[in-house]
């Protein structure tokens, strides 16, 4: 009985903190009337951020304070993209307050840059509500050691300065030799790297990559005569490259 009322009292002091953050983030940013999200733009979010500094020094959250100060300074929005984004819709006011206690279940500094850019492309409308939702779960479940694994996986420069679409169709061989075809050397040079990339073959990824629609097993051609079976391979997913330069950006350093 003495464990379940702690047990409670533990759960209303979290869920009391939870509310205080929240009310302060509403007051400054517009759960009632929005300035701005992006750090340096508008006093509400430099007030946000003192007063979240203040309240996490008295109840030591100080991780978190840090995660949606790194959060506020990524978010690349305007006044008017936020106004839009709240008054078009009542359910995005929650989503918003939402987003805020998500970012409590994170704590890599990484995870709140990523989702902020996430969150970004959801209020300028680049990216559906579904989305949003497979990209909060994909950075919520990253950790330091996925995170050094994506490392590994990492596109070359030349690929990752440009955002990769969905929709890109590759030139194919017939284009490039074709006189008509209109394509520069670095459309030419950038489809070509896009190709290598797609190539490429990894064995031992890490299934939470793989569960995260990173990477896709290659289909193997097996034969009565193998005494045993070859080893599983791997390779990169159009997902995995759009992630990369949309939401990973410079996250990590490469």
């Amino acid at each position: 009985m003495i464990g379940k009322i702690l047990y409670f009292i533990n759960y209303r002091v979290i869920f009391m903190s939870d509310l205080n953050v929240l009310k302060i983030l509403a007051t400054n940013i517009g759960i009632s009337g929005v300035d701005t999200l992006a750090m340096g733009l508008g006093s509400a979010i430099k007030n946000s951020v003192t007063e979240i500094q203040n309240y996490t020094k008295q109840t030591s959250d100080a991780i978190y304070y840090l995660q949606v100060k790194t959060f506020l300074e990524t978010a690349e929005l305007d006044k008017d993209d936020v106004n839009t984004f709240f008054q078009n819709n009542p359910d995005n006011q929650r989503l918003g307050a939402e987003i805020f206690k998500i970012l409590e279940q994170t704590y890599i500094e990484n995870q709140s840059q990523m989702m902020a850019r996430a969150f970004s492309l959801y209020v300028q409308k680049k990216i559906e509500k579904p989305i949003l939702d497979q990209l909060i779960y994909i950075i919520t479940n990253l950790n330091q050691y996925l995170i050094n694994k994506l490392e590994e996986y990492l596109p070359e420069d030349a690929i990752t300065i440009k955002e990769f679409d969905l929709l890109h169709e590759s030139i194919g061989l017939d284009s490039i030799f074709n006189p008509d075809g209109n394509y520069t050397r670095d459309e030419i040079a950038y489809d070509r790297k896009i190709s290598s990339f797609f190539s490429r073959k990894y064995k031992n990824v890490p299934q939470a990559l793989i569960n995260f629609e990173f990477y896709k097993p290659i289909d193997m051609a097996i034969t009565m005569d193998l005494e045993t079976l070859p080893q599983q391979e791997y390779e990169p997913t159009r997902f995995f490259l759009w992630f990369v330069t949309h939401i990973l950006k410079d996250s990590i350093s490469k």
